[in-house]
């Protein structure tokens, strides 16, 4: 028999939660052999953390902290060491990057996260088999005596790029699950902060977490199921950085407190193991004008709060969140017609929310009524497990698209817009339809899709001309940030082209899985070349 329920995991580079749809509403899955309690909030968190008893074998979250304790091993290179942190933070740049290395063994952060995450499924399993029930925790099976997962909910950040997602698909599927959804984490903190709507609401979610800074404006509108089911979901707007977070803030201080250390692999080790519990102790808003901290050779070490608001001051952290929310607000205006004065609710995420005064700037900028509080930690988790009990969302692409054609009068290449930033998906139809001609003689066709990056602007200077929107790059830096994602795509011809007038009809589509779907038309032969088929998947 089939289970209904849902589990959800929020990976995180900090914490990890997991999440389980229980027919009428959302629960966090309390693992008491690896999971540690949130002090304010209680909530039962997996520090994102794996010690390598062998190269396949390993223990994680708060068991992974006592081993990394006990282990009195030195290491200057996180690399060289038996354990691994930070391992989301790995897998969004490089999964083939060195994390950790055990028996001399080389392990990577796809091996990390996989091995990490599979653990994390088995004590899910010893949970349930420890209350004596029989046939599911939230969306696991038991069959034929292994375990078998029904409906699996990975939440991702919305700036994360495609190889992110598809590592962690194939992670999903690779632990047992039959199915396995990938949701946006904006998303899913709108679904699980548990807003009661009786209205259509727009929401903004600010999510700052270990190693992520992301935030979104959510359009949610009431369904007709039970609770939040049957709730449908659409993204506005959505902006952030896969490289900044709470991880960011802890290599600030160790850079500012190293100078005031004996040199050595010691005081390196203090420095990794205390930064974040200084962080939390001096973001409390109950903190003491000052903390001392004994450190390595009986060194006392005197920090101040007002040197740690300072040193985010400095690092520029306010700057990087009123730059992002001002992009952010600049997107939503251009798309929709208004600003922040149209949101009703703004909902933090994540345990950076908690560094001194990013609470009290998101009051003062959207005032008491209407900054929640409720579950910074908890609400992506949740979030996920609402969806994979079958709340509706519409998600968008979060890049703007382009075919690449050439300019003949200038000599270089020009970008024809073709998926604009923020086209929700899938797309009931053709969502363009583009006419090309073909050169004499010339019996191969090539449809380079590019994904255009930003560059450092808050946009880029889209031209409407003739049937679309036109970018030259005007820059070698311009040109570094587009990336052809279909190379190799070569369109053969049954004959060949006479470069006079328009010879192919293109229709795009984008499916559920954000792929880009084409069917392409030969109008001199009158008969489809290719008929609703993936071109590239976009991120």
């Amino acid at each position: 028999m089939e289970s209904k329920d849902s589990i959800a995991v929020d990976f995180g580079t900090t914490n990890t939660i997991v999440a389980q749809w229980t027919g009428t509403r959302a629960e966090c899955v309390e693992l008491d052999n690896i999971t540690v309690h949130e002090p304010t909030w209680g909530t039962p968190l997996v520090p994102s953390v794996i010690y390598f008893n062998e190269p396949d074998q390993v223990v994680i979250g708060s068991r992974a902290l006592s081993a990394i304790e006990a282990d009195r091993t030195v290491v200057l290179a996180p690399e060289r060491a038996p354990w691994a942190l930070a391992v989301k933070k790995q897998l969004l740049w490089d999964s083939s990057k060195v994390v950790s290395t055990c028996d001399h063994r080389a392990i990577t952060a796809r091996e990390a996260a996989l091995l990490f995450l599979t653990e994390l499924m088995q004590e899910c399993l010893k949970e349930e088999a420890l209350r004596g029930k029989r046939g599911c925790l939230g969306g696991w099976m038991v069959r034929h005596n292994r375990p078998h997962i029904s409906h699996l909910t990975l939440t991702t950040p919305v700036e994360c790029h495609e190889p992110y997602r598809l590592e962690l698909g194939r992670m999903g599927s690779r632990i047992g699950a039959t199915k396995v959804s990938l949701l946006d984490e904006p998303v899913a903190a709108a679904l699980g902060y548990g807003v009661d709507l009786t209205n259509e609401q727009v929401l903004m979610v600010f999510d700052f977490g270990g190693g992520t800074i992301q935030s979104a404006i959510v359009r949610t509108t009431p369904g007709t199921g039970h609770e939040q089911v049957g709730r449908r979901s659409s993204m506005l707007a959505t902006r952030g950085e896969i490289d900044f977070g709470g991880r960011t803030v802890d290599g600030w201080l160790q850079d500012m407190l190293r100078p005031r250390l004996p040199r050595g692999a010691e005081t390196e080790d203090w420095l990794r193991r205390n930064a974040e519990l200084i962080k939390i102790t001096l973001s409390a808003e109950d903190a003491p004008p000052s903390i001392r901290f004994a450190a390595p050779s009986g060194v006392q070490i005197e920090i101040t709060r007002d040197e740690f608001l300072h040193l985010l001051e400095e690092k520029g952290m306010y700057k990087t969140i009123d730059s992002m929310l001002s992009d952010l607000f600049d997107d939503l205006y251009k798309r929709h017609g208004f600003g922040p004065e149209g949101i009703q609710a703004v909902l933090p995420v994540g345990g950076s929310t908690l560094l001194p005064k990013v609470r009290r700037n998101l009051l003062d900028m959207f005032g008491p009524s209407r900054v929640w509080y409720d579950s910074p930690f908890d609400a992506v988790a949740k979030g996920g497990a609402i969806f994979g009990a079958g709340a509706v969302v519409d998600q968008i692409v979060h890049h703007d698209y382009a075919v690449r054609l050439f300019d003949d009068k200038n000599n270089r290449p020009e970008y024809e817009l073709l998926v604009p930033r923020g086209t929700s998906f899938p797309t009931a139809g053709a969502i363009a339809t583009r006419y090309y001609s073909v050169a004499k003689a010339q019996r191969e066709f090539r449809l380079p899709i590019c994904e255009v990056g930003y560059s450092g602007r808050r946009s880029v200077p889209w031209r409407a001309r003739a049937q679309a929107n036109y970018w030259n790059p005007d820059t070698e830096h311009e040109q570094e940030a587009i990336v052809c994602l279909n190379a190799g795509d070569v369109i053969r011809m049954a004959s060949p082209g006479t470069g006079n007038e328009a010879r192919l009809r293109i229709e795009f589509w984008l499916d559920e899985q954000r792929h880009l779907v084409a069917s392409i038309y030969d109008l001199s032969r009158k008969s489809y070349m290719r008929e609703k088929e993936r071109v590239v998947q976009l991120r």
